[in-house]
């Protein structure tokens, strides 16, 4: 196609081409337009990228990724610099290549906001370590490590009856070049026992899909002061 100035960016950000992939220059130019139109930016095919807005382009980059037909995709900070308006095209993008293309989308973000509207299973990290995973629910409404609580209590709720007080997570990161023979988040935590700074806590499960790694948990568990399922 003529002047197909973001198809071209498209083709070569994908590093499409008969010598490296056996696919033909007409195929290549078909998932072109297949991919631009998927994340509804066909129609801007003839524009240049310095007229496009921030979520423009960012709907571009992805459908770079889509032309190469991904079972999965990872998408780090996928809205971060937007503006409101960009961040609903993009989420909104999201949202489609999953539900209606089968695309399984990883999501890497400090956006809980996205997390809560996007996700249906969360990984909390913290120092480099998973320290709770569990479905959307679990997360936000039955938390059980001392650094998932932290995060909730530090961002405002609009569901929350009552003004809340925002509770900052005190200390700072730790070294990942030098990480603590312990739980990661120990040195910042409220909770902090002595054996939380010695030796990284098992495992402990609450269902077949919520876990986490915390030594309060193993407390109550050992206490039997909390039914863990």
């Amino acid at each position: 196609p003529d002047n197909q100035i973001i198809g071209q960016v498209v083709e070569e950000d994908v590093g499409f081409g008969p010598e490296n992939m056996g696919v033909p220059t007409k195929e290549i130019w078909e998932r072109v337009e297949e991919s631009l139109k998927a994340v509804g930016m066909y129609k801007y095919r003839k524009h240049s990228p310095n007229k496009l807005s921030g979520g423009q382009k960012q709907r571009v980059s992805i459908a770079g990724v889509i032309a190469m037909h991904p079972k999965c995709i990872i998408l780090d900070e996928p809205t971060a610099m937007l503006d409101p308006n960009g961040r609903k095209e993009v989420l909104s993008t999201i949202k489609r290549l999953n539900k209606e293309m089968g695309i399984t989308i990883i999501m890497i973000t400090h956006d809980l906001g996205v997390v809560a509207s996007m996700c249906e299973k969360i990984a909390v990290m913290y120092g480099g370590r998973i320290v709770e995973y569990g479905t959307t629910d679990d997360i936000f409404y039955n938390p059980k490590h001392e650094y998932t609580k932290g995060l909730l209590k530090s961002i405002p709720r609009l569901d929350a009856e009552v003004h809340e007080r925002l509770v900052p997570i005190e200390g700072t990161p730790i070294d990942l070049l030098n990480p603590p023979k312990g739980c990661p988040f120990a040195p910042r935590c409220s909770s902090c026992m002595k054996i939380c700074l010695k030796e990284m806590p098992p495992v402990t499960t609450f269902s077949d899909v919520h876990y986490t790694q915390c030594w309060m948990n193993q407390k109550a568990q050992m206490e039997g002061g909390e039914n863990l399922g």
